[in-house]
């Protein structure tokens, strides 16, 4: 299932790391993830795409954990 979340807060900001730090830790996080594939961040928009079979409890979750909180 093809999904798009737009995110309000990144914590790697709050930790002044570049947005470029943040996208390669981001996507490295969710490559990492076997139920997460075909991730794209657009920072400039706030948004990730990508292709999941997780519930929507499960998937916020991981991206919590990627540092990612969503709108």
């Amino acid at each position: 299932m093809k999904s798009k979340v737009t995110y309000y807060r990144c914590q790697s900001c709050k930790e002044n790391i570049h947005c470029d730090g943040c996208e390669k830790l981001v996507l490295k996080y969710l490559a990492e993830e076997p139920e997460i594939s075909n991730v794209q961040l657009d920072l400039t928009a706030k948004e990730i795409s990508f292709d999941t079979t997780l519930d929507a409890d499960t998937l916020e979750e991981v991206l919590e954990d990627a540092g990612i909180y969503l709108a």
